[in-house]
């Protein structure tokens, strides 16, 4: 029978693809609210924050990305191609 611990780890791997998706539009406080109700899957604040820490999510983009995607907007610029500079590549809405 499995420890309580690692029955804890599961149920998050079961339910990750769900966080990481939902934590990409909301809050953790929302993120916790919308897990609790719509999923059943109860955690608090900070273990959410520690799993998404773990996972190598972040919302903030790093300045590596910032330099690439300031780049591809001034060759888009150069091009004539600029009316909202959409960056699939990297995950930006507009």
């Amino acid at each position: 029978m499995p420890s309580r611990r690692e029955a804890d780890t599961l149920d998050w791997d079961k339910v990750k693809p769900t966080i990481q998706s939902l934590y990409e539009k909301q809050a953790i406080k929302e993120l916790k609210d919308i897990m609790a109700n719509e999923h059943s899957f109860h955690a608090t604040e900070a273990q959410f924050e520690y799993c998404l820490r773990k996972w190598g999510c972040k919302k903030n983009k790093t300045s590596d990305i910032w330099r690439d995607l300031s780049i591809k907007v001034s060759k888009r610029k150069q091009r004539g191609a600029y009316p909202g500079a959409s960056c699939k590549e990297a995950n930006v809405a507009q």
